[in-house]
């Protein structure tokens, strides 16, 4: 759903995770609705977890350049889609509370637990399983990023984009 919040605005430690994969060369996928300027998100705009991202990805490292090549060497980052339209039959924006997390192929996670502080009771179940985790991406995540690409701001592997100019760099 999110990944910033009002007060505080993100958990540091989560960004801190995020940021030290980054950094390590580790491929990390982010999809958040895209429900922005609604009250169901917290964020305007997937800019807005881009920059707090970028921030703490610089305090990390020490080194905006390294920074910058840890996002465009191994980030995805895009608004969920499940289809090619992005919004309701009535216009309205598609909004999606339930999480997702999958994580080194191994373990992964499916609840309502916020990765922002909040006080919210929520539920999440995890299941350690290499064969289901590959069923689950097979079946799921990898669909949904061909659908989620389209709106990513953050995409390493242009390639596969259609009219990509010839010699095109995702650094620049």
């Amino acid at each position: 759903q999110d990944l910033l919040a009002q007060c505080p605005r993100y958990d540091a430690r989560l960004f801190r995770v995020i940021a030290d994969q980054l950094l390590r060369g580790v491929d990390v996928r982010i999809v958040t609705t895209g429900a922005f300027g609604t009250s169901y998100a917290n964020m305007e705009s997937l800019y807005d977890l881009s920059t707090v991202l970028f921030d703490v990805l610089v305090q990390v490292s020490g080194d905006p350049e390294r920074a910058r090549d840890a996002v465009c060497s191994n980030l995805q980052l895009a608004s969920l889609l499940i289809c090619p339209v992005a919004t309701w039959p009535d216009g309205a924006g598609f909004a999606n509370h339930s999480k997702f997390i999958l994580v080194d192929d191994q373990v992964f996670t499916v609840g309502s637990n916020n990765l922002y502080p909040s006080n919210l009771q929520e539920f999440d179940f995890f299941v350690d399983d290499p064969d289901a985790a590959r069923q689950v991406r097979d079946a799921y995540l990898d669909p949904q990023w061909e659908w989620s690409r389209a709106d990513a701001i953050v995409d390493p592997d242009p390639k596969d984009w259609p009219d990509v100019p010839k010699g095109w760099d995702a650094r620049s």
